[in-house]
């Protein structure tokens, strides 16, 4: 609420994203794998973008992709900064108003 808003222009990316887990269980003898399927999402800023904000990205911040159906709104969870002067904002999806 304290921070400004801005409009920037960047690549987004969402596709889905699978993850083993090990598991074992003790009483059965069985040993295994949990697998976890997930969607992943990241936004990438140019340099020139970054180079523009008044204010960086920070975890916490929220972004709503405005030309995407619905208007989604995505939360900040990891920014990522390269040797570039590029960012990449690691995201993960907010739950639409009640």
């Amino acid at each position: 609420p304290d921070r400004s808003h801005h409009l920037i222009h960047g690549v987004f990316s969402a596709g889905p994203s699978d993850a083993q887990l090990k598991t074992a269980a003790r009483g059965a003898s069985f040993s295994g794998a949990t697998r976890l399927a997930s969607v992943s999402a990241a936004f990438w800023i140019a340099r020139t973008q970054v180079d523009a904000l008044t204010a960086l990205p920070a975890k916490g911040d929220t972004i709503t992709l405005i030309s995407r159906a619905g208007a989604p709104v995505y939360g900040v969870s990891l920014v990522q900064h390269t040797d570039m002067g590029d960012l990449t904002l690691i995201l993960v999806r907010e739950d639409p108003p009640p």
